[in-house]
């Protein structure tokens, strides 16, 4: 054999021998590290016998000791209905029968602890805390059985297979395949999908279902965070789909709704921190005086949130009458736990549409002007499922131009809120707008006070409810034009003033 041969082959079998030796120190070293995902991991099969070997039927109970938290709770046998309307055996934990349980998880955990054969008999070690398996480590396991003989054993860290953890049975250490669920919390077997409220659909002729869009009939916000509760819900008004109602009355910005709805619509607990609540875990956790309380109906579903405490970037939180109390993320409440009611609003103190409007009253210093209002259908305009209709407008019995009444309706329109500066009126109106409505609806009415702290400002309120502060000079530009108007001439608006896409569609 040639010598440079020789040498390949010897080179050879010290890199096998060396391999195997660095095989053997893996496969038996302790590791401390998560435990394996589901025991889904590859692994030889077994030689080793069965030293759990009992079947469903078997368990009686299922106790399990987190002996390093000191937390312990029991897995029991119980029933469940399919959607199908079968029953079938499954597991669950004691005492949580009014709970949303997941069921699965805790008879995927179930199924590991009463049948266990090991990949890997250790035998007896001399140091069980390199093994997770010492004084006040790892997860005691005890089996109880309806033949009332149990068995108990311990769990402890991950080992260094590619799957598996290490077992103390009967002063021996094995490597076993253990579900991931044991290493979790207890509170990882509720359910946090709390809410979950259906969108409504549209059946088209064809029988075709779609989506709709979600509406919120009311929502109240109170707590802490709230000295001066708010509450809004669904308009009768055709441009604008929201009212506040409360602590002012005005129109709502109906790009906040969006917010509302995708925050209220779904909601999931970040965590759980206690079950079935006493009055002492309540007021531990803030929620006997919540910063925060979301009363509302979506799709005519309702709900109610309560948020206490907040530690890091998550708040206590309790839904509707369930005793658990939850985590949930600061994230995900952006909408409602803490928002100013002028950030809400419509910009403007009242958005009518125009042929919605069967009247309008104005009256000032210098008298009442009442425009009544004629809707005559459009044939050729209307649809099927749309009715057009112009408009034909007087004042006493004569004729007003609907070209001058439309741009001096939208200038009524246009007087637009300056802030959230609530004060009570003082003095008598310096003028007031009346709206009737053809639907029959109640009226709505406008007032404008001087301000005593400002000859620039005025306060506007709502059906006499203080709506906010408003410039004085659209107010005297408002004066003016009624005095024109009334006398069926054109007005002159700002020509350099803005409007929004509701004001227009409210003046169309």
């Amino acid at each position: 054999m040639k010598k440079t041969t020789k040498y390949i082959i010897i080179t050879l079998v010290v890199l096998i021998v060396l391999g195997a030796a660095a095989a053997a120190l893996i496969l038996t070293s302790p590791k401390d590290s998560e435990d394996d995902a589901s025991s889904s991991g590859t692994v030889s099969e077994s030689t080793e016998p069965a030293l759990i070997d009992k079947t469903a039927e078997d368990v009686k109970n299922i106790g399990i000791e987190d002996l390093a938290a000191d937390d312990s709770y029991t897995i029991i046998p119980t029933e469940t209905t399919t959607s199908s309307g079968d029953t079938e055996q499954t597991f669950t934990i004691e005492g949580w029968d009014d709970l949303d349980v997941l069921y699965s998880n805790v008879k995927s955990l179930a199924d590991r602890l009463y049948s266990i054969t090991p990949t890997k008999k250790i035998g007896e070690v001399e140091d069980l805390s390199e093994y997770g398996l010492g004084s006040g480590e790892g997860y005691k396991i005890t089996m109880n059985y309806t033949d009332g003989t149990s068995q108990t054993f311990t769990i402890g860290n991950k080992a260094g297979e590619s799957s598996g953890s290490y077992m103390l049975y009967e002063g021996e250490v094995y490597i076993v395949p253990v579900s991931t669920y044991l290493k979790q919390s207890k509170y990882d077997f509720l359910n946090k999908a709390l809410i979950a409220i259906p969108t409504p659909t549209i059946t088209a002729t064809d029988g075709t279902e779609t989506d709709s869009t979600s509406e919120i009939n009311s929502l109240h916000l109170s707590g802490q965070n709230y000295p001066e509760e708010i509450q809004f819900g669904l308009s009768d008004d055709e441009v604008l789909a929201y009212d506040i109602t409360e602590p002012i009355y005005a129109g709502m910005n109906s790009g906040k709704i969006d917010d509302f709805v995708k925050q209220l619509q779904n909601v999931t607990a970040a965590g759980v921190l206690a079950v079935h609540a006493t009055e002492e875990d309540i007021a531990k956790y803030g929620l006997d005086n919540p910063v925060a309380v979301c009363d509302y109906t979506m799709n005519d579903e309702h709900h109610v949130i309560k948020l206490g405490d907040k530690t890091g970037d998550l708040y206590s939180m309790m839904v509707d009458d369930d005793t658990t109390i939850y985590t949930i993320t600061d994230s995900a409440v952006t909408s409602w736990v803490n928002i100013e009611v002028y950030s809400l609003r419509d910009g403007f103190v009242r958005l009518p549409y125009i042929k919605s409007v069967s009247r309008v009253t104005l009256t000032s210093s210098t008298g009442t002007d009442v425009y009544d209002v004629t809707r005559i259908e459009n044939e050729e305009k209307s649809t099927e499922t749309n009715t057009f209709y112009d408009l034909e407008v007087s004042k006493d019995g004569k004729e007003i131009n609907y070209d001058y009444y439309q741009p001096f309706y939208q200038m009524l329109l246009a007087i637009s809120v300056l802030n959230e500066d609530i004060q009570e009126p003082q003095g008598d109106p310096i003028l007031t707008i009346k709206y009737d409505f053809f639907d029959g609806r109640k009226s709505e009415e406008i007032k404008f006070y001087a301000d005593p702290a400002s000859e620039r400002r005025a306060v506007a309120t709502l059906n006499d409810q203080p709506t906010g502060s408003v410039r004085m000079s659209d107010i005297q530009k408002v004066l003016e034009a009624k005095e024109v108007i009334a006398q069926n001439k054109p007005v002159k608006g700002d020509e350099e003033e803005s409007t929004t896409s509701e004001l227009e569609s409210a003046a169309e």
